[in-house]
């Protein structure tokens, strides 16, 4: 860790990977999966906290070579904590971690790992689809798009409000370059993402808010209700009026939203209540 599109970037710093196992916070039942396990760096030191306190790994790793090296590293060690899988994550979510949470006993899923720059939306969207939510994610990303991910509003963008519907964000320290072999060109930061309680949502309330976020970012500098006026979509089966501008304010305003602001100052809260008020008027 971490590794990005089969060409490594290895941890060097002993501390950080500490850092992000005390992020991660492996308890008793814990099913812990690691995502881009490489040599091991976080592997192995989570696998001895998790011998410790009673938890399971299963640790991913695309490239086959690292991942039969690191079994062999593992067979040395204890397999009844961690195994080692040669795969992708994205063919790993969410059926493979439902799969494998349930061969293990466990309730309680918790994901780490690093996390390559062109696979966070799908990543991150994959795993808000999964139920029932892994309890915590802790995700070493590039410095800048972890600032985007954990942004509040002013700096609200869609990244966040999707990810933001399911989970908290929250940037725990900064990774400098330095700390890698080779160093990258980019510092990297590690995220936690804390779930929400989302029982009694009803099962439309994340398409509808998801749809929401879409229409609001379309054109980021426009204002919330330019950019609600402009599209037609279908939420909660109906069809809002495109181009009545006249009716979307007067709804934004009935539910505190100011139709001229930008999408930029709506916090995940708003972005559900307009979500739930263009269900209701469309």
């Amino acid at each position: 860790m971490p590794k990005k599109s089969l060409g490594q970037n290895f941890l060097t710093d002993r501390a950080v990977a500490q850092r992000i196992i005390r992020a991660i916070a492996p308890e008793r039942g814990d099913f812990i999966v690691e995502i881009g396990a490489g040599h091991g760096e976080l592997t192995l030191p989570l696998a001895r906290a998790c011998g410790e306190r009673g938890c399971r790994i299963v640790a991913l790793e695309k490239d086959r070579r690292l991942a039969e090296h690191l079994s062999e590293k593992v067979r040395a060690a204890d397999e009844t904590v961690l195994r080692v899988e040669c795969g992708d994550a994205l063919s790993f979510f969410p059926d493979g971690l439902r799969a494998a949470a349930g061969e293990a006993g466990s309730e309680k899923i918790k994901i780490v790992g690093n996390i390559p720059y062109y696979l966070t939306g799908r990543l991150l969207r994959l795993i808000g689809e999964t139920n029932p939510k892994p309890a915590r994610c802790v995700f070493m990303l590039q410095k800048e798009v972890a600032d985007r991910l954990a942004a509040r509003p002013p700096r609200m963008n869609r990244l966040a409000a999707n990810v933001q519907f399911w989970g908290a964000p929250e940037v725990v320290f900064a990774v400098p370059k330095t700390l890698f072999r080779p160093p990258p060109k980019v510092d990297s930061a590690i995220v936690a993402i804390e779930a929400k309680d989302r029982r009694g949502a009803e099962s439309g309330d994340a398409e509808d808010y998801h749809t929401a976020a879409r229409l609001l970012f379309s054109q980021p500098r426009k204002t919330i209700l330019n950019n609600l006026a402009a599209p037609t979509s279908r939420l909660g089966g109906g069809e809002h009026k495109a181009g009545d501008k006249g009716g979307i304010a007067e709804m934004l305003r009935g539910i505190g939203i100011n139709p001229e602001a930008r999408p930029q100052n709506l916090s995940s809260d708003d972005i559900g209540r307009i979500a739930a008020a263009l269900r209701k008027w469309g």
